[in-house]
């Protein structure tokens, strides 16, 4: 090996390390915004559902019945949806564009049913008042719980997989410079 290959080396792994870590980054703040949006849209949820009479709180679960408490919602859900949950509808279409399908579909399947028909019941209730079967209750929050979680998944992944790598890193850097090779009693 010349000498410049080694720098060159160095200067390439250098930059994967910070390129890794910085999507290692964006990852952990899209988890973070859709946890928090998840958890405080549960959080409203069990209030609307519950209230908070037996500590006296009665004028939340009164708030919690207001018909601006969709439109709230779904002002939540809507980055979760478009911005932390990207990666996994890019992962989707990607896939789906040449006719496969993989957990990112399933996912986006999943979100995007619960997040469109949450819309229908927040913006067009009418469209489902007719109909049958169909209760006029939102999912913004099971969706973006689902985003949350597996954007959690995968940043666990990723840390694994960061440590894996530091771990494999610092087993090279143990190697010996030079070997000795010792064959009938000569050394080389």
């Amino acid at each position: 090996r010349l000498p410049d290959a080694d720098v060159d080396e160095d200067v390439a792994r250098d930059a994967l390390e910070r390129e890794r870590r910085a999507e290692y980054r964006a990852l952990a703040v899209r988890t973070a915004v859709a946890l928090t949006v998840a958890g405080g849209q549960m959080a409203w949820m069990l209030v609307h559902m519950y209230g908070f009479a037996w500590f006296g709180w009665t004028w939340v679960h009164t708030v919690g019945h207001s018909p601006w408490t969709n439109v709230v919602l779904f002002a939540l859900a809507l980055p979760v949806q478009v911005w932390a949950g990207a990666p996994i509808y890019v992962g989707a279409w990607r896939v789906g564009r040449h006719g496969g399908t993989d957990m990112n579909t399933l996912i986006a399947l999943g979100t995007s049913t619960a997040f469109i028909y949450s819309m229908v019941v927040t913006f067009a209730p009418a469209w489902l008042a007719g109909a049958s079967g169909f209760e006029m209750t939102v999912y913004y929050e099971s969706a973006s719980a689902i985003i949350g979680l597996v954007l959690l998944g995968r940043l666990l992944e990723a840390r694994a997989k960061g440590q894996t790598s530091d771990a494999v890193r610092a087993l090279i850097a143990l190697r010996p410079q030079t070997a000795r090779v010792l064959e009938e009693g000569q050394e080389y």
